[in-house]
């Protein structure tokens, strides 16, 4: 038992030198996969990190390492991998579903102390999330998947196995188009007389009153059946604006929590109960919702109580806009009644992970190694290449020159990888982001004072990572947000790779988070007036500067002065010099200090002159190192 757990710095210390960091021989020589800074670039699954290790042979492994420490977990998950090889002899169709797979106690070795990992092959196969994304559009692919997806199920259900924790990011893809199951921290066996504590499930596909202790064959149930329901809707309405709106959101296959908590509410619930077919199937979803968490049937079980017709007899549906108005199949879309509850403002938007602003970057420095969310407005699309030629993009909400910074970053395989690259098209939009806020990036900066400046950044791998919002959605959902809100008026950059200057508008609420750390607030003291009309301003409101009472900033790092040209200069110094031909007793035009005599201010005068001249030569070093 370690003395004191390993924090993400000192796991990502381990593996910048595999050779020294991890224990077993198997995996000497081994290279981890790096980001373009040239640090580990971990995943985050659950309660882990996933590291990719590529070995001498080329084959490529996973460790998994784990963010807590849990005695009980570290005694139960050798049972569950030798329990999980048993039944793969039983039945052989589990080897297409787990993947191999070992815990090696110790594994690695880190700063604080030699832990213990999950050690297994890595697969190549797309999470369902972007397989579906892929394929949208098709949907006889995507209710083909499906009936595989309910064979698999069967399958689990006979062999007594619970995953513990389906999910979008939990179920690969690979190239066959068949499901294979990843993560087994919280993998079940019906024989379990009491099985363990139920730590995580995505909550989206989870029950919405799931008790922390639950029987085993109960784990997969109703996330299942949101899965099952969650592709159904992906054959039928992936072609249409408001689906598409629906599940942008990062790790949404269909449902999110605020619908399974509120399904009268729930647009998601309302628009399959004007559909015909699918009216039943989600009266029985959301009776599920408000009922028994122990009491769910299995997903046979409900496909037969759900749905009045065979699963491939129900048909596609068109968009009603995207046929001609004279066609026989053109269907005007139905009038929203007044009084409809599920409308998607009337919707609380509840964050699965930690939610922040974007310029938050104190609140977010306190995150590191965990998954956020973040909603900011973009300012600038900054485009470059590494050391190595390869492209990457940094997406920015402030001024990057900030001591501290908050950034998104895609490097150059996530460029490849994303349907829509980060662009200039990007700048003006809000955006809201899910990822795992990695370890910050510190550079020396000898200019401006800083010292060095701290980058934290979220890496663009996926596009279901994040979504564009209207200004109003975004500034409703930061209702929920921790720590400082967003401003209210917010900064303006142009975007460009060679930017230069910045522009600050003089408000007191467009002064980033950090300037605070950095400059000087001098509130002078308020009028009643003042007071009154700053409290009964509502939070998204304009700030209306007024006319007493106006708060006043100092920002030591606004964009220097131009250059004084070298007659400007010589100006500025001889009018400083003492004037040839003058006696030294005219104080009149050369007036001196009381108490000082001419000869001593003159010879000041050379003093302040030398010294001038040297601080300019500095001044012109230091742009010129800039």
């Amino acid at each position: 038992m370690a003395t004191e757990w390993p924090r993400f710095s000192d796991y990502n210390a381990a593996f910048h030198n595999p050779e020294k960091g991890l224990i077993p021989l198997e995996l000497k020589g081994a290279t981890v996969a790096r980001n373009g800074f040239g640090s580990p670039d971990p995943l985050s699954g659950g309660f882990a990190y996933i590291y990719r290790l590529t070995l001498p042979d080329r084959t490529q492994k996973a460790i998994r390492v784990f963010i807590q420490e849990d005695p009980v977990r570290d005694r139960r998950l050798p049972w569950v991998m030798k329990r999980l090889e048993e039944a793969k002899l039983q039945y052989p169709a589990l080897r297409e579903l787990f993947l191999p797979c070992r815990w090696i106690d110790p594994c690695v070795r880190t700063p604080k102390a030699d832990v213990p990992a999950l050690v297994m092959d890595w697969s190549e196969g797309q999470t369902l999330g972007e397989w579906l994304r892929k394929h949208r559009g098709t949907p006889a692919a995507i209710l083909e998947f499906r009936e595989r997806f309910f064979r698999m199920m069967e399958l689990l259900e006979q062999a007594g196995i619970a995953h513990g924790d389906l999910q979008v990011g939990n179920i690969l893809v690979n190239r066959k188009g068949c499901p294979v199951l990843v993560d087994y921290d919280g993998v079940a066996f019906f024989e379990e007389d009491a099985p363990p504590p139920l730590q995580g499930g995505h909550p989206n596909f989870q029950h919405p009153y799931r008790p922390s202790l639950l029987p085993s064959e109960q784990l997969d149930r109703f996330p299942a059946i949101t899965i099952d329901l969650g592709l159904l809707g992906w054959s039928l309405f992936s072609e249409s604006f408001w689906f598409l709106s629906l599940v942008s959101d990062s790790d949404r296959l269909y449902f999110s929590r605020s619908d399974l908590l509120a399904p009268s509410q729930s647009e998601a619930f309302g628009r399959l109960r004007e559909h015909p077919q699918l009216a039943t199937a989600a009266q029985e979803l959301e009776a599920l919702c408000k009922g028994d968490p122990t009491t769910v049937p299995s997903l046979s079980e409900f496909r037969s109580q759900a749905y009045p017709l065979k699963v491939k007899a129900v048909p596609t549906v068109a968009e009603p806009n995207a046929l001609p108005e004279d066609s026989p199949e053109a269907v005007k879309p139905k009038v929203r009644r007044k009084g409809k509850t599920w409308k998607e403002t009337e919707t609380k938007y509840v964050p699965v992970f930690p939610l922040y602003s974007a310029l938050d970057v104190q609140g977010l420095g306190a995150r590191v190694g965990e998954m956020v969310e973040v909603i900011g407005k973009i300012t600038e699309i900054h485009e470059g290449e590494t050391k190595y030629g390869d492209p990457y993009v940094f997406v920015n909400f402030m001024d990057w020159r900030e001591r501290f910074v908050f950034h998104l970053v895609a490097w150059s395989e996530d460029i490849d990888e994303l349907t829509e690259a980060p662009s200039e098209d990007w700048v003006g939009k809000w955006i809201h982001v899910t990822g795992l806020l990695e370890e910050p990036y510190t550079r020396k900066i000898y200019s401006r004072g800083m010292g060095e400046q701290v980058r934290y950044s979220i890496r663009l791998r996926q596009d279901q990572q994040f979504r564009f919002l209207s200004p109003q959605k975004a500034k409703a959902r930061l209702k929920s947000a921790l720590g400082t809100s967003y401003p209210e008026a917010e900064f303006s950059r142009k975007s460009s790779t060679s930017v230069k200057k910045a522009s600050f508008p003089n408000t007191p609420s467009s002064i980033p988070l950090t300037a605070s750390l950095k400059g000087t607030l001098q509130v002078p003291q308020k009028t009643q007036e003042a007071e009154k009309t700053q409290n009964t301003r509502e939070p998204w409101q304009p700030q209306v500067p007024q006319k007493t009472g106006q708060a006043t900033y100092h920002n030591p790092y606004e964009p220097e002065h131009s250059v004084p040209t070298n007659q400007e200069l010589l100006k500025r110094l001889s009018s400083m010099a003492p004037t040839p031909g003058r006696s030294a007793g005219t104080s009149q035009t050369n007036p001196v200090n009381p108490g000082t005599s001419p000869g001593d201010s003159d010879e000041k005068s050379a003093w302040i002159f030398w010294l001038l001249l040297l601080g300019f030569f500095f001044y012109l070093f230091a742009l010129i190192a800039r």
